[in-house]
């Protein structure tokens, strides 16, 4: 590659290598540098300790938090499911509960031991697994069933070599009503 030789060109090409510095002075520059590195680094670490303790210290207990979520879908007539037993409950002890005559969740402090780490993760993985039997998502393809992102060109029996199709307004219906009965079956009864 050709440059121009310029008195002008030279002088930038060896001011831009960092030739045209003393030893010194460039010796001084890399300390700079790595002091800048060192301070954007305490900066962060500061920011970062700063924002943990004043959300710590003005937000209420994560508890209270829930116990709120879950009154204000109470409140406004959503139905939902937290566990076959009625409650959702903390290692610590505390748990969440429904009661029945007030039509309300609570927060209680239990001196009862809770279930283990691995109890609790054993229970969410059996309620969000998912199911063998795999329903087709609602919006998945018309004619074989795969889900529209990554289908491409897909090939079956029924339908040959295709494209995502659009499901149909039954097919949609159909799939959404199975999905829920699975889900349903699933979890148990609840509130």
């Amino acid at each position: 590659m050709q440059t121009h030789r310029t008195p002008a060109g030279i002088a930038m090409a060896l001011d831009a290598a960092g030739m045209l510095q003393s030893p010194e002075s460039a010796s001084e520059v890399e300390r700079l540098r790595a002091r800048v590195d060192e301070l954007a680094g305490q900066r962060d670490d500061l920011l970062v300790e700063s924002v943990t303790t004043e959300a710590q210290a003005t937000e209420p207990c994560p508890w209270q938090r829930a116990t709120d979520g879950l009154n204000a879908l109470a409140d406004a007539g959503i139905g939902f499911h937290i566990e076959p037993d009625g409650h959702i409950a903390g290692l610590d002890g505390e748990h969440i509960e429904w009661d029945r005559a007030a039509e309300r969740w609570r927060l209680v402090h239990d001196d009862a031991p809770g279930p283990t780490p691995a109890e609790s993760a054993a229970r969410l993985r059996t309620i969000l697994a998912p199911s063998t039997a795999r329903h087709p998502e609602p919006n998945a393809c018309g004619a074989c069933g795969l889900p529209q992102r990554g289908h491409a060109q897909q090939w079956t029996e029924e339908a040959g070599t295709h494209t995502w199709q659009a499901p149909t307004d039954e097919q949609i219906k159909a799939r959404m009503k199975s999905l829920r009965a699975e889900r349903i079956a699933a979890r148990g009864d609840l509130p």
